[in-house]
């Protein structure tokens, strides 16, 4: 087996990717791209900018590949590394996994992937990995959103209420893949806030990363303000602002299978389930 940096033609033969990001130095994230279509445009952008690339070959036949990417001006790194062509046999697998385990330094791994992975799923658990159940990929089309509606209430983010903002997200949401902070300075997602009296209720996190679809990231409401339909009018708003701002033909959201309440609204709304993703936990 020999050991050097992929040329950008052969990592086209990925069939599994496994990405990690990390949000800082305890906590990351881990997924699986069943494709390499799936995550080409990162790969190829990391790939240019020379980020360190390396791959582990067999009669020049690239078996498995890990990569990184050290966030500017951060105590921060994403890395990552796939599951193969070869990933049946798991031996580079199992040593991949290994190396993340004992080089990161985290405490705590979110992992991520898409259909029932036996494979990865065992060597998951052999690690430690604890099952946290299934989330679900949903998708609407444009022609269905024609009933939704804006709410006065709901507007986008001002300076002053930033703080606000990343306060209630980290109440709200957790340990997620991505920091409230991290979703203020980025350019590609929209932030807007529900309002009552001098109250912020909730918020929406949406994203357009294609001409063809658009995302609901997040949607969050304050403890003291549930169960009085805020859900119901922020999906509403969220799927009119997309529809109306960038037209996509498709818009997508990702729900945690066992949250049976907000299954039920988006199914309302005509949300249908087109993937399942699986995920564990590794403390």
């Amino acid at each position: 087996m020999k050991i050097r940096k992929p040329q950008p033609a052969e990592l086209t033969t990925v069939i599994h990717f496994i990405y990690i990001h990390s949000q800082d130095a305890s906590t990351a994230s881990l997924y699986c791209y069943q494709t390499y279509s799936d995550i080409e445009k990162e790969i190829t952008w990391l790939y240019d900018q020379g980020h360190p690339f390396l791959g582990a070959f067999e009669n020049d036949k690239l078996l498995d590949i890990v990569f990184g990417f050290q966030v500017p001006n951060q105590n921060r790194i994403d890395v990552s590394g796939p599951f193969l062509t070869r990933f049946g046999m798991q031996a580079n697998a199992d040593v991949l996994l290994s190396c993340f385990l004992n080089v990161l330094p985290l405490k705590t791994l979110y992992f991520y992937f898409e259909g029932a992975n036996k494979g990865l799923a065992e060597l998951l658990m052999k690690h430690g990995a604890v099952d946290q159940g299934d989330e679900y990929r949903m998708q609407i089309n444009r022609d269905q959103c024609k009933t939704c509606r804006l709410s006065s209430s709901i507007r986008s983010i001002i300076n002053t209420e930033k703080m606000s903002f990343v306060k209630m997200f980290r109440h709200t949401m957790g340990t997620l893949y991505i920091s409230g902070e991290e979703i203020l300075n980025d350019n590609n997602r929209i932030v807007q806030l529900y309002h009552k009296d001098s109250s912020i209720c909730g918020f929406i996190v949406l994203k357009h990363p294609s001409h063809e679809s658009a995302i609901i990231e997040m949607i969050g409401i304050d403890e003291r303000f549930q169960n009085q339909g805020l859900g119901h009018i922020l999906l509403s708003h969220a799927l009119f602002t997309l529809c109306n701002t960038f037209n996509p033909q498709v818009i997508e959201l990702i729900v945690d299978a066992a949250n049976t309440r907000a299954l039920h609204l988006y199914e309302s709304f005509g949300f249908q389930i087109i993937k399942e993703h699986k995920s564990y936990i590794l403390i």
